[in-house]
Parts: structure tokens; C-alpha cells; sequence
């Protein structure tokens, strides 16, 4: 028995040495925030809102902000997530909502949604 003893002993030893060490490389993944100038085009009316995003990206790829209309000052929220192989989406707004699908390269973000009657197309880049 107290052969089992030390042995139980050794591995929880050894995995509460582990600890530190997995704990030290989880804090190291930050978030990012990214300032983005953004354009919406409305094909079937015609038109293109300018705006700015502002997003953060945490580490799981979740990501909260906001939306500046630039033309009407209104501010939205911004919710979404990133997922492997750069896939995006986003929802902008809170009522009449628009979900975005689409992508996300460095700092670049190409989406497009479906909003009544109307296929509309987000860019946003890095603000300048």
C-alpha cells in the first residue's frame, strides 16, 4: 500500500508542476483590437454607408464592438467570432440586425448578409 501511496504521490506532484506552466502559456494569448474604415454597399437600393468599426478579438476568436455610421453618428453594437481558416461572422445592430458571413484576412474584412430584400456587402480595412 505504501508503494501505491508514493505513486499517487509522484503524479500529482509532477501534475501540479505541470500547472505553472500551462497557466503561463494561457496568459500569454492576448486580444487585439482592430480600428477598421468600413463600407456597406446595398445592391438593390443602390447607396453605400461609410462607417468605422471598432472590434476586439479575443483569443477563442470571440469578437465585441461597435459600428460608427459616419453620415448619421448612430453607434451599434458588434458581436461575432472568427473560426479556423478565417471564416467570419459578425451581427451588427440590435433589432433589425444584420448577420454577416465572410472573412477575415490580416486586417481586412470581406462579408456580405441578406436584409429583406437586399444582398448588402461589408468591407472594412484598417483605418488610416
Amino acid at each position: 500500500m505504501k508503494h501505491a501511496t508514493r505513486i499517487l504521490a509522484a503524479v500529482l506532484s509532477a501534475a501540479a508542476m505541470s500547472l505553472p506552466l500551462a497557466a503561463s502559456a494561457a496568459s500569454t494569448a492576448t486580444s487585439r483590437t482592430l480600428v477598421l474604415s468600413s463600407r456597406i454597399v446595398q445592391h438593390m437600393h443602390g447607396g453605400e454607408i461609410d462607417g468605422r468599426m471598432r472590434l476586439t478579438i479575443s483569443p477563442d476568436g470571440t469578437i465585441m464592438g461597435s459600428y460608427l455610421d459616419t453620415d448619421t453618428g448612430q453607434v451599434s453594437d458588434v458581436t461575432g467570432g472568427v473560426e479556423p481558416g478565417n471564416k467570419l461572422w459578425l451581427d451588427v445592430g440590435e433589432f433589425n440586425r444584420y448577420h454577416f458571413a465572410g472573412t477575415l484576412t490580416g486586417t481586412t474584412i470581406d462579408a456580405s448578409a441578406y436584409h429583406g430584400d437586399d444582398d448588402i456587402h461589408l468591407i472594412a480595412t484598417a483605418a488610416t
